[in-house]
């Protein structure tokens, strides 16, 4: 891979980066497991590319129970990072669309601290060949443990909240994602052949395990990152759901197994709805002219449910229609380096 700016999107669980020609790679990284690791995994990860010139840096693992604050977080995480990068050719998104230097955000972290939303809907709302024809938007990024719902209008993020607190209340952070929500998180009760049954308040399964048990994705025997350590398959994410109400495989049959999933997908869609309604009606109130949607992230299976829970009609854009599915994915890093890219040009 070449290019000049490359972005990377430091999140809690997963690294994401792209370079302004769309070359991108993602990998899951626990950083709450490791994080003086951080550093050399960012630095075999840049080894994909050649002639890094600028990195733009965008971030979200700050949040991770391994920092004892965010500020010690945004510090922790770019000392990693200026251990394997230079310090003068790297730039840190802040939430005022200005590019800081390491240090600058260090002495004001909570300006870059959980800002890859605001850089995405940015780069969406002034930049983005798919939707800058629309005069507002509704951004929806489904991600392994998150959705960002953000309103765009007048060719920027239009809302006010800006710290991880004031978008919760806002539904404008909603904390369930495609992979890596707890089932307990989701629900507190399903049917089971027709009776209400608590679930246990374990990490037997998460919302991944939902759609792999009813063959809504697409299976990954090699993959083990799951609560049990066993494959990403439907067979094994059915045992996994089971064990949820007390049960297994043995015990339960797998019809009965795929109408617990159904239910607990069936929540998931229900509570992202909602947040959607939420700021529908908080800055879209005219049904006469309201927002097209954009969606982004790695949760398109998810978000195809959700669309006919409206009375109304939304028009729908989807990103990885004209990015790549792999570079939707990693679309934060991707707009960070174009945007980086571009306030470069422009100076």
């Amino acid at each position: 891979m070449t290019g000049t700016t490359v972005g990377i999107d430091i999140g809690g669980a997963n690294i994401k980066l792209a370079d302004v020609a769309g070359n991108c790679v993602a990998e899951p990284f626990a950083l709450w497991l490791a994080p003086d690791r951080l550093g050399e995994k960012v630095r075999q990860l840049l080894s994909s590319y050649s002639n890094v010139t600028r990195l733009a840096i965008t971030m979200t693992g700050e949040l991770a129970d391994c920092y004892a604050t965010r500020r010690e977080g945004v510090d922790s995480i770019l000392c990693q990072i200026a251990g394997v990068f230079p310090e003068e050719r790297s730039w840190v998104y802040s939430l005022d669309e200005k590019w800081l230097t390491p240090a600058l955000a260090q002495a004001d972290p909570w300006k870059v601290a959980a800002s890859n939303w605001h850089l995405l809907g940015t780069w969406i709302a002034r930049s983005c060949r798919a939707t800058k024809q629309f005069p507002a938007m509704l951004l929806i990024d489904v991600g392994s443990t998150t959705v960002d719902v953000v309103p765009l209008a007048q060719s920027r993020v239009c809302t006010t909240a800006r710290t991880d607190r004031q978008r919760l209340q806002s539904r404008q952070l909603v904390y369930t994602g495609a992979e890596r929500t707890p089932v307990a998180a989701i629900v507190r009760e399903v049917l089971v052949k027709s009776q209400r049954c608590p679930v246990m308040a374990e990490r037997f399964a998460t919302s991944e395990d939902a759609y792999l048990a009813t063959g809504s994705i697409k299976e990954q025997p090699e993959n083990c990152d799951t609560a049990d350590g066993r494959p990403k398959t439907m067979i094994c994410a059915q045992a996994r759901i089971a064990r949820m109400v007390g049960e297994d495989s043995q015990t339960l049959s797998p019809e009965v197994i795929r109408d617990i999933a159904s239910q607990i997908i069936e929540a998931q869609v229900e509570q992202i709805c909602q947040a959607i309604e939420r700021n529908l009606n908080d800055y879209f109130r005219d049904r006469d002219s309201l927002p097209v949607l954009v969606c982004s992230g790695h949760g398109r299976e998810l978000l195809e449910r959700l669309l006919p829970r409206f009375s109304y009609s939304l028009s729908v854009v989807w990103l990885d229609e004209f990015l790549s599915p792999q570079l939707a994915r990693c679309a934060p890093s991707y707009a960070a380096a174009q945007l980086l890219d571009e306030a470069m040009r422009m100076n």
